[in-house]
């Protein structure tokens, strides 16, 4: 009888993922972030749509504050990658621009605490980093990226983890990303199969971001068919599958060596976590082998193959002498330089000129020892809450970011953040009562 409640119960769960209500908001969410910008742009109807938009998700789930992280993935990130040239900027194109994002956070914050009287509790390492970055503005040797970009990016590391408060937030925050690649995916897939070139026009695309952005689809699935993997139906698994192949496909197209390097460790870490599930192991094996040897054979993995014959490859694309150089100057004999950095992504004025592409070593050069440490810490904690946690699994998304990190810098990318955030939100409602306890000092509550 015992097991027959259980398989019930498990039926139940599997018929309700996401409510209709909740396909039919993405749905929206989704065809708005992709057709809004077949308007012609004007910046006072840019402002008029934002608030629009805004006032209305505020007003129908302002009880669901993660839908405003939903909706942000839909408005902002799609658009910037879709029409923006992956800018963060997204200038001349309808997003929720910053200015717009940290006013609506205000507001929402100041509603919460004043009209609900909601209490947050607020990691302290997470403030620490965020004070870290605003106080660089005093020492930086360059004020060029202090833009509207960086107040959001402060602001969002406080304020996104707010929002997710049930698990059912965290399933719809994924799935939003997902289908928000998948639309990406769809609309970009047909120009890049009939045009050359990514930079130019509606696909000025940086490929190595543009393949950044869909990877992290395939790691949240990844993680999603391992947290999830009793209470997913077999169709929300096919449409997994089907996502995972078209992110491939539009990757190959992209010939970012480093996104193919972080799959197949991805792949590894998968099979890593489910090594006690023999047949998702062996289905999983079976299924990338002849993957890969179906597409292989139809020439999808010809760009980037050519890329890794290529003689650039043995310096990981460049980045190694530009990231040797960067560390060689960190220490000119400035101790204060050393130990508070040189301001946000400042990585420019140094070596060979360029950014770190090294979160790491971007952090460092702008922010200093403190600044590494922090941000070191706050990795470690947000480690050591999702190991003891129920939440685990999601060591898989944790580990991605963490190694991507050495090629990118996901800590300001719009993508990183959301995700950086989102496993701050898990960390927030999963953490073990005895754990709350023992760090309750780490923790400021407003």
């Amino acid at each position: 009888m015992k097991h027959l409640i259980e398989w019930n119960n498990s039926t139940k769960r599997e018929k309700s993922f996401l409510e209709t209500n909740d396909w039919l908001a993405l749905i929206m969410l989704a065809l708005t972030g992709l057709g809004i910008n077949q308007i012609s742009y004007n910046n006072m109807l840019s402002v008029l749509i934002q608030v629009f938009l805004l006032g209305l998700v505020f007003l129908l789930y302002r009880k669901r504050p993660a839908m405003i992280m939903v909706a942000y993935i839909f408005l902002t990130i799609l658009p910037l990658r879709l029409y923006a040239g992956f800018s963060e900027s997204g200038q001349g194109v309808y997003t929720l621009n910053p200015k717009i994002c940290i006013a609506f956070a205000v507001f929402f914050m100041i509603y919460e605490l004043v009209i609900v009287k909601r209490k947050y509790r607020i990691d302290l390492l997470i403030l620490l980093f965020v004070a870290v970055m605003i106080c660089s503005l005093a020492w930086a040797i360059s004020m060029n990226s202090y833009t509207y970009h960086f107040w959001w990016m402060c602001i969002a590391y406080v304020f996104f983890p707010l929002l997710i408060r049930e698990d059912h937030d965290i399933r719809i925050v994924v799935v939003s990303y997902i289908v928000a690649v998948d639309v990406f995916c769809l609309r970009i897939l047909p120009i890049l199969l009939t045009e050359t070139g990514l930079y130019r026009g509606s696909i000025n695309l940086n490929p190595n971001y543009a393949a950044f952005f869909v990877i992290i689809s395939m790691a949240l699935i990844f993680t999603m068919l391992t947290h999830y993997r009793t209470v997913i139906s077999q169709k929300m698994k096919l449409l997994f599958f089907a996502s995972a192949v078209l992110d491939v496909i539009t990757m190959s197209s992209f010939a970012s060596r480093t996104s193919f390097v972080m799959l197949a460790i991805l792949i590894f870490i998968y099979l890593l976590f489910n090594h006690k599930q023999i047949k998702t192991v062996l289905l999983t094996v079976i299924g990338v082998l002849t993957l890969s040897i179906i597409l292989n054979h139809y020439g999808v993995f010809d760009p980037v193959l050519l890329r890794f014959a290529d003689d650039s490859a043995s310096t990981g694309g460049g980045r190694i002498p530009i990231q040797m150089e960067l560390l060689k100057s960190v220490y000119s004999g400035d101790v204060g330089r050393l130990i508070f950095g040189n301001g946000y992504l400042t990585a420019a004025n140094f070596g060979l000129s360029r950014q770190a592409h090294n979160s790491y070593i971007s952090i460092l050069l702008g922010f200093g020892l403190v600044g590494l440490l922090i941000y070191l810490a706050y990795l470690f904690r947000l480690f050591i809450l999702l190991r003891n946690s129920e939440y685990s699994f999601f060591l898989i998304m944790f580990y991605f970011l963490i190694l991507y990190s050495f090629s990118l810098e996901p800590y300001h990318i719009v993508e990183g953040i959301t995700i950086f955030c989102l496993l701050s939100g898990i960390n927030t409602i999963s953490m073990p009562m005895e754990l709350l306890q023992e760090q309750s000092d780490h923790g400021v509550e407003v």
